[in-house]
């Protein structure tokens, strides 16, 4: 992970906007998902996509304690929680980087593909972690 990455994942959290703007384009991934969001409240969703991002950072920073962070938030988004597909991740990961370029003046196609493959790679991760701990909901 690069200095640069970190220095994205900064400019994006520390911007006011960008919470919104992430929560904004994940409802906009489809009817699916705002019928599961349904009765979430926007500030509760925001948190728990906060949480996410920055778990899934700090665990491909191998910060120790991340495991039980994934493991936690695995319970908020997995079958005793939300209940989420797997699909669902893919579209957050894209809403995400939308997110992250309308967010990030300083980003670059390298940047955005550095984005693409630490929150990909980490985000197969927390997948397994749900199918672990009680399993995946089918598709939508």
């Amino acid at each position: 992970m690069s200095v640069a990455f970190v220095e994205s994942v900064k400019r994006c959290t520390q911007s006011a906007s960008f919470l919104d703007r992430l929560h904004e384009e994940v409802m906009l991934r489809g009817a699916n998902v705002r019928v599961r969001f349904a009765g979430v409240d926007v500030f509760k969703a925001k948190y728990l996509f906060n949480r996410l991002l920055m778990a899934l950072v700090r665990r491909a920073s191998g910060v120790p304690g991340t495991e039980t962070v994934i493991g936690g938030l695995a319970g908020e988004f997995g079958p005793r929680g939300l209940n989420l597909p797997e699909a669902f991740f893919l579209d957050w990961q894209e809403a995400l980087l939308a997110a992250v370029r309308a967010t990030d003046r300083q980003l670059t196609p390298e940047l955005e593909r550095e984005w693409r493959q630490v929150t990909g790679a980490e985000l197969g991760h927390f997948v397994a972690t749900i199918r672990v701990n009680g399993g995946m909901a089918a598709g939508w």
